[in-house]
This record gives structure tokens, sequence and C-alpha cells, in this order.
């Protein structure tokens, strides 16, 4: 992999991750907590979260993920065959996992649905333990793109709809796509088959925040990535990472990280969530 990309997925991740450790920090130790990521994929924030980061020792969190069946199964065969993953997902329970092709840990789970269907959604929401009241960070990364524009919509009231407590939600997400550098990202992307179905409906950050507000959040805040990454990051972990791969590719780099964003929803009764 390119260096150029190496240090972009680095970012994202890197992003995201401080991104919880902030929503942990905004409440008080014992206060229970929740962590939702739509379309999680293989993602493994959890178990680096569980392994490497102290609030999460002393809140009381719960991490869902949620995708489809054909990616759930695959991530909990590749759980099963590791001890450590596996003491990460259950803690002190003794592992089981459930014959529906769902895993449900102490601290950890993981289960399948179509979220395009929002009665399913709900009915799963409940079977799987997610309580509306409690203070909840909802994380949509590389997701929305992908989706139609009234999909989008309705997934992201279900979520404003469902939880009636403290309430936020991160989108990472693609901008900008009609300049010519979007055009040729895109164009690459497709060629992939990655049909980016609804990255003309929020083209932009104020068209982002617009949509997370419509949906029923009370304040909404897009950055680009290219300002997270100068102006938001932990400026050692930053260092670090630029000593282990060196390019002068500034201008390349520059464009693409302008045309990702994050975009950050909030209806809170206290602090919001931000970088």
């Amino acid at each position: 992999m390119l260096p150029i990309i190496n240090r972009g997925t680095w970012t994202r991740v890197f992003s995201i991750r401080t991104l919880v450790t902030n929503f942990l920090n905004l409440y008080p130790e014992g206060t229970e907590l929740q962590i939702l990521s739509l379309g999680a994929g293989f993602d493994s924030s959890f178990f680096h979260h569980q392994k490497n980061t102290p609030e999460f020792a002393t809140r009381k969190v719960k991490y869902f993920e949620v995708d489809f069946a054909s990616n759930t199964e695959k991530k909990i065969e590749i759980i099963k065959r590791s001890e450590e993953l596996s003491e990460l997902a259950f803690g002190s329970l003794k592992p089981t996992f459930r014959d529906d092709g769902n895993l449900v840990g102490e601290a950890y789970t993981l289960f399948h649905c179509d979220l395009r269907q929002e009665d399913t959604a709900r009915a799963s929401f409940d079977e799987f333990g997610l309580k509306p009241e409690v203070p909840t960070f909802v994380i949509a990364e590389c997701l929305f793109c992908y989706l139609e524009p009234a999909t989008t919509e309705a997934m992201v009231t279900l979520c404003t709809g469902y939880f009636t407590g403290d309430l936020s939600l991160a989108n990472y997400d693609i901008q900008h796509p009609d300049d010519p550098f979007g055009q040729m990202m895109i164009a690459n992307l497709e060629k992939r088959h990655c049909d980016l179905l609804g990255i003309r409906d929020c083209p932009d950050e104020p068209a982002q925040e617009k949509r997370l507000t419509d949906c029923g959040f009370t304040s909404a805040n897009a950055t680009s990535m290219i300002r997270i990454h100068n102006d938001h990051l932990n400026s050692e972990e930053r260092s670090r990472i630029e000593k282990l791969e060196i390019f002068d590719e500034f201008e390349e780099w520059e464009l693409l990280m302008s045309h990702y964003l994050i975009c950050i929803g909030n209806r809170t009764s206290g602090t919001d969530l931000t970088f």
C-alpha cells in the first residue's frame, strides 16, 4: 500500500478512536454508556479500546456492532479462533457463541441486521440489549456515501427516534465529488465496483451538517480530514506516524484529505461531543 494511503487510513482510524475516548470522558466514572457502530465490517476498534483505553475500565461501556450476516459471521469466526479476542469480548464470562450467528458478550455484542428495514432494526436493537435512555455514541464510518439518500435519512432518523438519552453520531464521509480531484477519485472507486449512491446528496460540509439537523440532531459540525489531521489529533502520535513512512507528495495529501470529512451530530443535555 502506498504511504499516502497508509497515512490516510491511520488518520481516519485514529480520529474515530479519539472521538470514542472523548465521548467516554464526557461522563463521570461509573456512568453506563453505549457505543453503536453501524456497518462495522472488520473494524477492530473495540478490541483496541478494551485493551488500551483506561476509560473503558472506569465507565460501564457496552460496545455494539451491526452489519450484514455475511460480514458478522466471518468476524465471529476470527474471534472464535483467537483466545485473546474472545477474552476481550466476553470478559469474565465463559465464551459462548449463539447458534443464530450473533455474538453477545459482557462488553461487546456483534449482531447481523439489515438497517434499511426500520422495524427489523428496532426489534434487533431491543433484542440485543441496546437501551434507549443510556448516553449513546453512534459511529457511521464509510457508510452513508454508499447508500441512497432516503436510506441514510431513514437510518439517522431511526437513531434519533430510538435513543431518548444523550446522543452523538460521527459520520466519516466523502465530499466535493464534482471538482477535478473528486471526479477522478470517484471514477477510481467506481472502477472497483464501489458505487457511491449518496455522494451528491451531501457534497460538502454545510450539506452534511444540514442532513443531521434535519434528521433530529440539535447541532452538527463537519470538519475536513486535513483540518482534523493538522489541528485536532495528538501531536506526538502524529509525529511518530510521520516518521514511519516518509513521503513528499504534500499537495496530493492536502487534496486527498480535503475530500474526506467527519460530521458530528449532537443531541445532548450537557457538553457536546467534539475533537
